[in-house]
């Protein structure tokens, strides 16, 4: 249905026209009925369609002659940053519409919340950390809410499949008992793989169906996408060659960024810092001006973070040329028009590659300009899949978890510290709901308080279940605050220059080198060196310096590659179509990569069984890094195979028994139709064994030895695909087939 701009409410209608719109975009005119209607909804489209204003115009029309009261819309994302972009338009549209809009988190100055409290926006925007801290530090937040229509979920897929989604989905039942009513939830998102099952995880268990609202993208940019390798392989010296394939790369970089405003997306922070030091480094031994370069991460200060976007947006030589930056940057940030984005090795998934993309080419007649810079062939396979399935506008799907003990441990505790006690039953009959809870039995849940009372987590006062001693040692330090995030951070030491805060390094890195004060380091894309080091309550007062090295800080792990990746990676290898996107570099190794599959008979649909006279072999999938990882574990649970060593990676799972292939091959055969015949159920049940024990945070720590195995098994594997690929796929053999 074609909705004109005259729908809108009369003060959209004007201050919009006096923007020089003439009509709404197509995710605009989609929203606007099934919002405006109450119904729930996933809005999905592509970066700079307009969506924040597909979401604001109906909920504004619907809800802005209402009048005051408590808070009507209420609006969360994922990052203090986004909300402070997000402020500007909510401001204008509310007020245009004779309401306010109001900004809520850590940075807003706790009188500006409390006179927003006792006087509620009709708009809050806000994080899930912060209306955590509303619902526990509080009270009489009910009445807060009590006019509450809408809740609205920004950049919802990098909420989805992690611990904070499963907290927010938390929180919106929390709402929702309280006020005794349902209320209309909506999300905004780049294209995802599976968005119904997005509308699962948004609706809860009690929820009625939503509507997914897609339209394709109206603003068909050019592209200029290419992927550069620097092959070291043609030198002698291995060391000095991977150093010289680091140089060409770096060299390749320098040239492109002068007269342009980039985003370069990097790794890991280390990674962001020395590429930004190694330009630095370069000019000085040069002597000529460096780049204008500033890094963008989660260990740079707020200060310097937004100093970075503000620069970034300034034009020629006021601002500057490029921020080196890892995911942080991926999301809706404004900063401003690009001109190029690079990415050094591989983009995590397509929708993040397409997110990242997405920023450029905004510019009327400026095509969308992407280099991806490689110097490993393992990235190179993966990227040049990234990139395929990103042009032609496919996304991963996402998995969501449902068995999320650690988070309701945490909700437990938010539950008892908001009620001062609550019961058991009651805090199950809310929690349930969510969607990250949903593979959790009352048995478990019950398992689970009991577990907690044990530890002295919590304590029984009455039948009501209250924060016990060891859990306020754990959780309530520093006023409550630790209650309030989710997520752990290591130690860290704060880096501090006159009154700003710089940013943040390690406490390991820190007390490496604090035996040779003073020392240099970079951070921000910045040269520090050490003034003063307080080892006791972990600060480093610093001023700039000519010289300085990366800092080093922990890492958790490496993303897994999804299904569709490692899919669209071996049909890629295995047939000969020509990849234009690639230089002549690139495309020289993705040739050579292609004749080791050449003989291959794997294709999407099949898993192709290679054993070779000695009984060694693998099992190719092409499946991602979960699915395999979930049919080795199984594998080895099962014992079928005597002195089996098995391994697992997105391409394969490699085994190496002891017997002859014959053999080898009929036990697979009867493994993977045991696989196929099984219920998610009880082969969840038969890994428990192979899960590690040991707790990665304060709130695993507190969890059964059973639970937190399950919670790994939710988290890092995928049973229900790798039954049903196992279902879907014919076998084939190579060398011996099944027998």
């Amino acid at each position: 249905m074609k909705i004109s701009l005259s729908e809108l409410h009369p003060g959209l209608k004007d201050h919009v026209t006096k923007q020089g719109w003439s009509k709404l975009t197509g995710i605009q005119q989609a929203a606007f009925g099934p919002i405006f209607g109450g119904e729930d909804a996933v809005l999905e489209a592509p970066t700079a369609d307009g969506k924040t204003e597909a979401v604001f115009f109906p909920l504004l029309t619907r809800e802005a002659p209402k009048g005051l009261g408590g808070v009507r819309i209420l609006y969360l994302a994922p990052l203090r940053a986004l909300l402070n972009d997000i402020e500007l338009r909510a401001i204008r549209y509310s007020e245009a519409c004779g309401i306010s809009a109001f900004k809520w988190h850590g940075d807003v100055d706790n009188r500006k919340k409390w006179g927003n409290f006792t006087a509620p926006a009709p708009v809050l925007l806000t994080t899930p950390e912060s209306l955590e801290a509303i619902l526990i530090g509080k009270p009489g937040w009910a009445d807060f809410f009590r006019d509450l229509s809408a809740i609205v979920i920004d950049e919802a897929h990098n909420f989805a499949a992690g611990d904070r989604g499963c907290h927010l989905v938390s929180l919106l039942e929390r709402v929702e008992a309280a006020l005794e009513r349902k209320v209309q939830r909506v999300a905004l998102t780049a294209t995802v793989g599976n968005p119904e099952r997005m509308l699962r995880w948004l609706a809860g268990r009690r929820h009625r169906d939503g509507r997914r609202v897609f339209v394709p993208s109206e603003f068909q940019k050019k592209r200029d996408f290419q992927l550069k390798f620097f092959d070291s392989s043609h030198d002698s010296d291995v060391t000095g060659a991977e150093n010289l394939a680091r140089v060409r790369l770096f060299h390749s970089l320098r040239d492109e960024l002068p007269a342009n405003r980039s985003l370069v997306f990097v790794r890991s922070r280390s990674a962001a810092e020395s590429y930004a030091g190694a330009f630095a480094a370069q000019a000085q031994h040069e002597n000529r001006i460096p780049p204008r370069i500033r890094t963008h991460h989660s260990a740079v200060s707020k200060y310097y973070r937004e100093e970075a976007e503000g620069l970034i947006k300034l034009e020629k030589h006021s601002g500057i040329e490029a921020i080196i930056s890892t995911s942080t940057l991926e999301l809706g940030i404004d900063i401003g028009k690009l001109d190029k984005v690079f990415q050094i090795g591989c983009a995590p998934s397509s929708s993040s590659f397409l997110q990242r993309v997405g920023r450029t080419g905004r510019r009327p007649g400026r095509s969308q300009h992407f280099r991806g810079l490689i110097e490993d062939e393992d990235e190179l396979e993966l990227m040049t899949g990234v990139l395929s399935l990103g042009l032609k506008g496919k996304s991963e799907a996402l998995l969501f978890p449902t068995r999320a003990f650690h988070i309701l441990v945490h909700q437990i505790l938010c539950l008892a510290r908001q009620h001062y006690g609550i019961r058991p039953t009651r805090a199950w009959e809310i929690l349930k709901n969510a969607d990250c809870f949903s593979g959790i039995s009352p048995e478990e849940f019950n398992g689970l308080i009991r577990h907690l009372l044990s530890l002295n987590i919590l304590r029984d006062v009455d039948g009501d279940v209250v924060i016990g001693e060891e859990g306020e040692k754990i959780f309530l330090g520093g006023g409550g605050r630790r209650l309030f995030a989710v997520f752990e951070t290591g130690p860290i030491f704060v880096v501090i220059e006159g009154g700003n805060e710089v940013g943040y390094l390690d406490c390991g890195f820190v007390e490496g080198v604090a035996r040779d004060q003073p020392f240099n380091f970079i951070l921000a894309g910045i040269l520090w060196t050490t003034v003063k080091i307080d080892l006791e309550h972990r600060t480093i007062v610093a001023k700039r310096s000519k010289g300085g090295g990366a800092p080093v800080w922990g890492t958790f792990g490496s993303m897994d590659v999804p299904f569709e990746t490692a899919q669209e990676v071996g049909r890629l290898l295995t047939n000969v179509e020509p990849l234009p996107f690639l230089d002549s570099s690139a495309s020289e190794v993705f040739d050579n990569l292609r004749l080791l599959w050449r003989d291959s008979e794997w294709i999407s649909g099949k898993i192709l069984v290679k054993i070779n006279d000695g009984g060694d072999g693998s099992i190719v999938t092409f499946a991602g890094d979960k699915i395999n990882r979930t049919i080795a574990k199984f594998l080895s649970a099962t014992g079928s195979i005597p002195g089996n060593k098995i391994a697992a990676d997105y391409k394969r799972i490699a085994i190496k028994p002891h017997r002859a292939t014959r053999a080898v091959s009929r036990v697979l055969k009867r493994c993977m139709d045991e696989l196929a015949q099984s219920s998610e159920e009880s082969i969840s049940s038969m890994l428990l064994d192979s899960a590690p024990e040991n707790p990665f945070s304060r709130l695993t720590a507190q969890l059964p030895q059973e639970q937190l195995k399950a919670m790994y098994i939710d988290r890092a594997m995928d049973v229900v695909g790798a039954i049903e690929l196992v279902k879907k796929s014919s076998f084939v053999g190579m060398v011996s087939s099944y027998g």
